[in-house]
């Protein structure tokens, strides 16, 4: 027995609406792995500069104390253009 036009056309129906709800889902993931990846990228640039800031803050702290001795205080101060460099670039 044939089938008739229209429940082939329902047929059809029916497989494009699965195809275009699985496009959207395709796309919907593509565009929940960008987010993350960019949401990753923002968590470690302000992880990084967190660190180098506390770095900063903590060799500076050192500088100011009157009891080092002479190489560590260039030591320091040569660390600390470097970090002055680092976020000069950074911003």
């Amino acid at each position: 027995m044939r089938k008739k036009k229209t429940d082939s056309r329902k047929d059809m129906n029916k497989h494009g609406l699965h195809y275009y709800a699985q496009l959207q889902k395709i796309l919907d993931a593509r565009e929940t792995k960008s987010k993350d990846v960019l949401r990753r990228k923002q968590m470690l640039d302000h992880y990084n500069k967190q660190n180098y800031q506390l770095e900063y803050d903590r060799i500076r702290n050192l500088l100011h104390d009157k009891t080092i001795r002479g190489d560590s205080l260039q030591m320091l101060k040569n660390r600390v253009a470097r970090l002055e460099d680092f976020r000069s670039k950074g911003d």
